[in-house]
């Protein structure tokens, strides 16, 4: 569980990664470090890309994580966020004028846990996979193969950002998992690929234990 001091350390050095003026068309002002990892990483521009491609859009309601999780439909092109980029640098900065920081920082946690990359991720497989089957042990299967997919896209993601960002990323919740630390990605692209094809049966199967 993460404590208000790596709090406030993984936001200032998030905020203080380079960022790139070319992707701001893609850029969702209020979604924190949005534009930091849009610079980093090409994976996170293509998914961003082709879920605006396909009519995905964003809205800056304020969302608690069990509203984001239960609420949301995930066949829906369109994902709520917490508009609250401003609020956290803002808190970073001047905390020791807030009356309690650790009420503070609690609540900002509260509703910034949903990874936006993760969620258009589904829509983008929705898009790509066959309808989805009406029989209900069938239906489990499918959500846990598309499931699988976007767990795997989020492995991939921290395989490309790294060791060193990407568990920082992790802890503020933009990301699902932190990579980079294996020897997979500095394989060929064909042994990394058959890498992740690996990671996604096991996901599958060990997901489909869970509903057997």
């Amino acid at each position: 569980m993460i404590n208000l001091k790596q709090f406030l350390k993984d936001v200032k050095a998030l905020a203080a990664l380079p960022t790139s003026k070319k992707h701001q068309r893609f850029h969702l002002t209020e979604y924190p470090f949005d534009l930091q990892l849009l610079t980093a990483s090409p994976l996170y521009r293509e998914s961003r890309k082709q879920y605006l491609s396909l009519g995905g859009k964003f809205a800056g309601r304020v969302s608690s994580t069990m509203r984001s999780l239960s609420a949301q439909d995930l066949f829906k092109d369109e994902i709520d966020f917490t508009p609250s980029a401003a609020e956290i640098i803002w808190f970073q900065k001047h905390f020791k004028d807030v009356s309690d920081p650790e009420a503070e920082f609690v609540a900002l946690s509260r509703f910034n846990e949903i990874s936006l990359f993760h969620e258009q991720n589904h829509r983008i497989i929705w898009r790509l996979l066959p309808p989805p089957p009406t029989e209900s042990a069938d239906l489990r299967r499918y959500l846990n193969f598309a499931e699988s997919l976007v767990v795997t896209l989020d492995l991939a993601l921290g395989d490309e950002i790294g060791a060193k960002l990407s568990p920082v990323f992790e802890r503020l919740k933009v990301i699902y998992r932190r990579g980079g630390q294996h020897r997979w990605q500095k394989k060929s692209k064909q042994d990394y690929r058959r890498y992740l094809e690996a990671l996604l049966c096991a996901t599958y199967f060990e997901d489909r234990k869970s509903v057997v």
